[in-house]
């Protein structure tokens, strides 16, 4: 039992900080940082603390030429768009409005695998998920109507959580055969290239002089948590299996707008608590109707957001 404590908390506190990032993005963003300035540093500096944590633990590892090549497609592209999307959401809309929309991970990892063929979700699971996405319209429609969203910002905010989603589902079979840590370890090697050539135009206009200390703390904050949180995120779920672990996967949307009302003294319309609600009743709905969780792999591979 206190194995299983202590992994459950473990998982509340990974959680916990995630939901976190979004709200010291957006404080980074209004102290001097550019949005893809921004991830281009974050994101090497966590590709860098991978490579090291990974090179330790496996020494130099080799994957076959089309295994490589599905990395180089899906972390190259869907990663670093991910990472774009999820940057430039956060210019177009409210920390709380990106982390409740977040919350749809789930919602599109089950729409992806229906697509896929990897899972059919039946009438009554589509109707959970017409739910959600009625929730999802309540969050919109309460964040542009109070002026804490733009369209834009809307549909990039749902945009992260879908590559997120897809990328995980294509990388399922690597992962089962490699690990996640060698699996994303090596799409961030491809994924940070592509990112770092579209971060140019940021890391150019970027006044490096107006961006704060406490805005580099975040920066240093961000980057430095994310690895070992994957790790002991990772550890947990082999404790009390990804089906408890999916449980504390709903929870991040909740830490997200908490520290967004907390810490950036943002204010929550109405209609947007509302669609939230929504969004995980219509998610906890699905689950319960297959009982089940999310599929295991998407729960090891933790968010990058």
């Amino acid at each position: 039992m206190g194995r299983v404590r202590t992994a459950d908390l473990v998982l509340l506190v990974s959680v916990a900080l995630w939901g976190l990032n979004a709200s010291i993005t957006k404080y980074a963003f209004g102290h001097g940082f550019l949005p893809l300035s921004w991830a281009s540093l974050r994101f090497t500096i966590v590709t860098l603390i991978f490579v090291a944590v990974a090179l330790v633990r496996f020494g130099v590892f080799r994957l076959s030429r089309d295994e490589m090549f599905r990395l180089a497609v899906w972390g190259g592209l869907v990663f670093a768009t991910n990472q774009i999307g999820f940057s430039y959401s956060l210019k177009f809309a409210s920390a709380a409005t990106v982390a409740l929309l977040f919350g749809t991970l789930p919602l599109f990892a089950g729409l992806f695998s229906e697509l896929l063929g990897i899972e059919r979700l039946g009438g009554l699971r589509w109707t959970a998920a017409m739910v959600s996405f009625a929730g999802i319209a309540l969050v919109a429609i309460g964040a542009t109507t109070g002026l804490h969203a733009s369209v834009g910002g809307i549909l990039l905010s749902l945009y992260a959580p879908a590559a997120f989603a897809l990328y995980s589902i294509m990388m399922a079979p690597l992962v089962r055969r490699h690990g996640t840590l060698k699996v994303n370890t090596i799409a961030s090697l491809f994924c940070l290239p592509v990112l770092l050539s579209a971060s140019v135009p940021d890391l150019v206009s970027t006044d490096w002089g107006a961006v704060t200390g406490l805005a580099w703390l975040c920066l240093a904050f961000s980057a430095t948590t994310y690895v070992p949180t994957n790790l002991m995120w990772l550890s947990a779920v082999d404790e009390v299996g990804a089906a408890r672990a999916s449980i504390y996967v709903n929870l991040q949307p909740f830490f997200g707008v908490l520290s967004a009302v907390l810490l950036l003294s943002e204010e929550i319309d109405t209609l947007q608590w509302i669609g939230g609600v929504v969004i995980v009743a219509g998610i906890v709905l699905s689950r319960v109707l297959t009982r089940g969780a999310a599929p295991p792999e998407l729960v090891a591979t933790a968010p990058h957001e």
